[in-house]
């Protein structure tokens, strides 16, 4: 029970500390600590959905996916996770739409 509790502490410790990355844009550094805060306490929804949002700023989106899905098992009722959840496909179709509108750029400049 003890050492449960103190990995909890640590774990939000790592989250924190993420969190704090993801805020200032530094995503490998809000990585790692978010994957560190999950591995810590594997249980915790909120923590995955956290390393989903770092994973893609880290532009890993298929491991941002399996993060994403990973709450949603946890907490498949949570309204908490469902929101995450939405927010998270939103995210998803913005970076999409930011990937092809480059591309169309870049076909524009070489015609």
């Amino acid at each position: 029970m003890l050492l449960a509790l103190l990995l909890q502490v640590g774990a939000e410790e790592w989250l924190a500390k993420g969190v704090e990355a993801l805020k200032a844009g530094h995503a490998q550094e809000a990585r790692i600590a978010l994957e560190e805060a999950v591995r810590q306490a594997p249980g915790q929804p909120v923590m995955w959905l956290a390393v989903a949002e770092a994973r893609l700023l880290a532009a890993e989106a298929a491991a941002a996916v399996a993060a994403m899905e990973q709450a949603g098992r946890l907490a498949p009722g949570s309204a908490m996770v469902q929101r995450g959840m939405a927010m998270f496909a939103r995210r998803m179709g913005e970076t999409a739409q930011g990937l092809l509108d480059g591309r169309q750029e870049k076909r524009a400049e070489a015609v």
